[in-house]
């Protein structure tokens, strides 16, 4: 409610603003011109005046205390008033310091906005990691005692890195989709939990996570069935997150917003087909923020966990994504073959309908028993 107020004043009276900007730009002259005095202090008078360094380090201490305040003092200013151009432009702008520190601002709160409108206010990067490695570790813990059965341990991983599917996957200039079904061996399929290629997706998000690549990722829960309207947002804000200075790029912000509201609106227990067209062209306008240059990968592990009802759904958002791009897009995903029953012609039927060619391949590994030695 203050902020709205401050917003009517900014625009009712735009003189009183002006007055109240012109009196903080002259306190903020005044802070400056006492840091001058400061810095222009002899030390070695300072020294010889009083108690030797104890009073010099106050000196200094209280230099950087007003600098601090300085630009603290813009910052604060200038963000109560940055919905005015006018008023902002009367700062001193051509402080890189200050300007780098205002358009982060800017960016973070518009990033957080979108965050807050998708639901996922209490949503971290971090704190999906730190789920990932307790994934990991489970996987690690299910297979350590299993040696006699092949695993995608790291020499497997890189080895299947260098075989045709994932060459072909990775291939630039193309947009594809590479899904692996991992079938665990015969023997075990009531005793493991885990998918037995799933750490291959494990090495690709750590892979990502230190490179800057767009990209995003989503390991669905093995605890219950997780919907495509939890999966498919979070991916989409993941993707938000490496555009979040062009978030308030002309209408863009305000497109967006709408998208939003409009696809949160709708009930998906009264109308599943205008909430899942809704989130297609929430998609869309996510992807406006890339160029043709640009390649975005998209890693899934799981997917078989996804809601029986919503996996067809599922997948033609996944290739909906893909035709919408302007530039390209790979996703990679894995399902353990247990619990997936789609079909590769269905996927190639449902991705003909779309309006751009993609490529797409569904492969079946089976793990094999190993011969010891």
């Amino acid at each position: 409610m203050l902020s709205a107020a401050r917003w009517w004043v900014a625009v009712s009276n735009p003189q009183k603003f002006e007055k109240i900007a012109s009196n903080v730009q002259e306190q903020i002259v005044t802070v400056r011109q006492q840091c001058e005095d400061l810095l222009s202090w002899n030390v070695n008078d300072i020294r010889r005046q009083n108690e030797g360094k104890l009073t010099c380090s106050l000196a200094i201490y209280q230099i950087m205390s007003l600098l601090t305040m300085t630009i603290e003092l813009k910052m604060e200013i200038v963000s109560k008033l940055y919905a005015n151009d006018h008023l902002a432009s009367r700062f001193d702008t051509q402080d890189p310091y200050l300007t780098a520190g205002l358009r982060e601002n800017s960016d973070n709160r518009n990033l957080m906005l979108i965050q807050d409108l998708f639901g996922m206010s209490t949503w971290s990067l971090e704190q999906r990691h730190k789920e990932l490695q307790e994934y990991k570790e489970s996987v690690a813990r299910e297979t350590s005692d299993a040696n006699i059965f092949e695993m995608m341990r790291l020499g497997n991983v890189t080895g299947y890195k260098t075989g045709p599917y994932f060459k072909e996957w990775e291939t630039p200039g193309k947009s594809s989709m590479l899904l692996l079904i991992g079938s665990n061996y015969a023997g075990i399929l009531e005793l493991r939990r885990h998918c037995w290629i799933s750490l291959l997706v494990s090495d690709l998000i750590d892979h990502f996570s230190t490179s800057t690549e767009f990209h995003a990722f989503y390991v669905f829960s093995l605890l219950r069935r997780t919907s495509l309207h939890t999966a498919v947002p979070e991916i989409l804000f993941q993707l938000l997150r490496w555009k979040r200075r062009e978030l308030g790029n002309g209408d863009y912000f305000a497109l967006l917003s709408a998208g939003l509201s409009r696809y949160r609106a709708i009930d998906i227990r009264t109308d599943e087909e205008a909430k899942l067209e809704a989130l297609y062209q929430l998609s869309a306008t996510t992807l406006q923020l890339f160029k043709s240059e640009d390649t975005i990968y998209i890693i899934l592990d799981r997917i078989d966990r996804c809601e029986d009802s919503e996996r067809d759904d599922f997948l033609d958002t996944l290739i909906n994504i893909m035709e919408e791009a302007v530039g390209y897009v790979k996703i990679l995903a894995v399902a353990n073959k247990t619990g997936w029953d789609v079909g590769e012609r269905n996927v190639r039927e449902r991705r003909s309908k779309g309006r751009r060619r993609t490529q797409f391949q569904q492969v079946v590994e089976y793990q094999n028993l190993l011969v010891s030695k």
